[in-house]
Formats: structure tokens, sequence, C-alpha cells
């Protein structure tokens, strides 16, 4: 009993300040483990929808840009054509003045890169009362020279104001343009597509003036502007055509005509579609798209069953289908100001055609053209982003509260032992 009472009475209670450092380690293991998942919360709620949106203002920085650098070449592609037609209207209606004054103004300078070829297409017999095509039109060859094309003209041929690009400037008022399809130019090879502008004298329609704009040089464009994606950007005409697509060999066909003579043609997005599963979920946003376009005209009560009929009719390259688009085109250009906003639409898809991995998708309209330029970003890009940035941000986490730890052990051991002594 006495032992017992001794040896109670020796224990004394740890104090404070070594229980303390006893519990240190746990307490800033846990404090650890605590900043880590803060950390890791504030990646996936705040830093990762920033990267998310940057991303995507990214995308449309891009795509405004690709439609405002377009809108630029436009524009002068549209001046040029509409000083042909003014010259058009008054020139005397003399072969060789046509040819001699029409060529200095379709041969500009600086428009060698992409302009392709340019004329005059006068009404049939309206040049000439015994002659039902006389068309003045110049070509680009093979070394950038502009050749004079009689091909037009050949009275065997379907005519030129059955073309796709002559009809609907029929419906046009003076100082208003139509962009084509595009299109392989079975006279000059070039893949092209055209501005064409009405003519009108003694207050009637006389005919069309035309600038063929060349695609090459749009491809490059595009491949630059597209580079800050990490993805691609590709064109569509009014109705679905491709004007551009990376792959070459994916966006056009070899097909042959009744003569027996090959020549290429431009796809449409759901030709693209119909081989390609992976391509579907754009080209059915592109459907879409087509449809509201169509249904926003009826609504508006611009849309003109007529002239889908007298469009499909006149011309032999427009099908019913692409004269709903074409007249609903026509009618919102007539009248009203196109306020469409240059983004359409957004969306995500899990893989891509070409880049084989989930993607987003950006659709932006050209104003007065009605083409769609359509972005494409590897969502990867913004996911390497954060995690390149996980790692290093906590391993810095980590080294910052280990040695705010061995610190506060030094001070609190430090202090311990003042209080010791």
């Amino acid at each position: 009993m006495g032992e017992s009472d001794d040896f109670e009475g020796k224990s004394q209670p740890i104090k404070w300040n070594k229980s303390l450092l006893l519990k240190l380690p746990l307490l800033f293991a846990l404090l650890l483990v605590t900043v880590l998942i803060s950390t890791q919360l504030i990646l996936e709620n705040i830093v990762e929808p920033t990267l998310d949106k940057q991303a995507d203002n990214l995308m449309e920085q891009v795509g405004s840009s690709i439609v405002l650098e377009l809108e630029s070449r436009i524009a002068h592609t549209e001046a040029l054509t509409k000083a042909i037609a003014g010259a058009g209207e008054i020139l005397p209606q003399d072969e060789s003045a046509h040819k001699h004054s029409l060529l200095h103004l379709v041969d500009q300078p600086g428009t060698a890169s992409y302009v392709a070829g340019g004329g005059v297409w006068p009404e049939p017999y309206l040049f000439d009362d015994h002659v039902e095509r006389r068309s003045f039109f110049w070509g680009r060859n093979a070394e950038g020279k502009l050749d004079y094309y009689e091909d037009y003209n050949d009275p065997e041929g379907p005519g030129y104001h059955h073309e796709e690009w002559y009809v609907p400037a029929k419906m046009l008022q003076r100082g208003e343009v139509y962009w084509s399809r595009s299109y392989f130019d079975p006279y000059s090879g070039q893949a092209m597509v055209t501005c064409t502008a009405p003519m009108f004298r003694e207050g009637r329609f006389y005919g069309v003036s035309t600038i063929d704009l060349k695609l090459k040089g749009l491809n490059e464009l595009l491949e630059e502007k597209s580079s800050v994606l990490g993805g691609y950007v590709f064109v569509l005409d009014r109705f679905g055509a491709f004007i551009s697509f990376p792959e070459e060999s994916m966006f056009k066909k070899s097909v042959t005509n009744a003569a027996g003579e090959e020549h290429e043609e431009l796809l449409n997005y759901s030709d693209l579609a119909a081989n390609n599963a992976h391509f579907q979920p754009i080209a059915k946003t592109i459907d879409l798209l087509q449809a509201d376009l169509v249904n926003n005209a009826i609504q508006t009560g611009n849309f003109s069953e007529e002239l889908v009929e007298y469009l499909s009719k006149e011309s032999y390259q427009i099908s019913t289908s692409d004269a709903r688009i074409l007249a609903a085109t026509l009618s919102d250009t007539r009248h009203a100001e196109d306020s469409s906003p240059l983004l359409l639409k957004t969306f995500s898809i899990e893989n891509d055609l070409l880049l084989g991995e989930a993607s987003q998708v950006g659709v932006f309209h050209v104003p007065g053209t009605y083409w769609k330029i359509v972005t494409v970003a590897p969502e990867s890009r913004g996911f390497n982003a954060l995690s390149s940035m996980r790692l290093p941000l906590f391993t810095a986490v980590a080294a910052i509260t280990i040695v705010l730890a061995i610190g506060f052990v030094f001070l609190l051991r430090l202090f311990s032992i003042r209080l010791s002594a």
C-alpha cells in the first residue's frame, strides 16, 4: 500500500505544452488534407468554370475575327461587282467597247490573289436582238492572267440565264448583291463562289454582273486563325455546301457529266454526314439552323411559296429544298436589315471526325452571304490546362503548409523551453 501510494504520488500529468507537441503532427496532417481538399474544390468550382469561360470566349473571338476578316474581303468584292454592273448599264451595246472597258474593271490591281474572274451577262436578246446569249466573261488562267471565255455563249449549252448564280438576281433591287453556292467552274477549273449584282436599263432588268471569288486564299486565312484553338474551322454556303474544309479530299468528289467529261463537285455537309457518323452531330445542328431560317421567314410573313416554285423552275441547279432556303434569305435581305447575331450556336460533341476526341463547336453567321463559319476546338485543351495547373498548385500548397507547420513547431518548442526554464 505504501509503495503504491508513493508511486501515485510521484506520477504527474503531462504538461500542456508537451501534450500539444505530441498532437501537432496529427493536427498539421489534418490541416494539410483540409487545405488540399479545399484547393481541389476551388479548382473544380471556380478555376475550371473560369477556364471553360475563357475557352468559350476564345472560340467566339476567333469566329468573330474570321467573320470580320471575311466581311472586309466580301465588301470589296461586292463593291467591284456593283461597279461592273454600273458600267454594264451605261456602256454602248458594242462588243469592242464592252471587252475593252470591262476587262480593266475586272482586272483591278491587288485582286489577283482572290478574284478568279468576272464579267457581265445580259438577258437573252437584250444586248443583240438576234443573239440569245451574249456574255462578256474573263477567268484567270494557270499563270494568273485573265483570259476571255466564250463558252457560256454556246447555243448548245443550258444557258447562263438558268444558272443558280443568275436567277436569284432577278429578285434583287439596284445596289443589292447575291452570293452563290460554292462550286468548281467547268471552264476555268477553279473552286469559287460568285457575287452577282443586277443590271437595269430604262427601269427594266437587263442582266447581271459577276465577280468570282477564289476559295484557295480563304483556306489559308482559316488555317491561320484556327491555330490558336488547337482545332480547325470550316465554312458552309447558304445551302450547306462546303466552301472550305481542312481535309480537301473529304469535301469534294469527282462526277461525270452527260458528255462523259469528269469534273469535281463540292459536297454538302449532309453528304459528309451520310458517310461519317462522327460528323452527324454537327450536321444535325446545321439542319436545325437551316430549318429555323425558313421558319422565321414564314413567321414574319416574308416567305413566298410562289418564289420557291419560280426559283426551282427557272434554274436546273436549284432544287425545291434549296429554293426554300433561298426564298427565306432573299426575303430577309429585301425586307429587313440583317440583325442575326454572329454566334448562332455553341455545343459539345463526344468524338469529332478529325480531332478524334470530345470537342466544343461554335457556329457563326456571316451577314449578307448567309455563310456559316464552324469552329471546332478540343475540350482537352482546357482539361490539359487544368491538369498542368493542378500538380504544381498542390505541390506549392503542400510545401507552404509543411514549412509553416515546421516553423510553428519550432517556435512552440522554443516557447516551451523558455517556460520550462
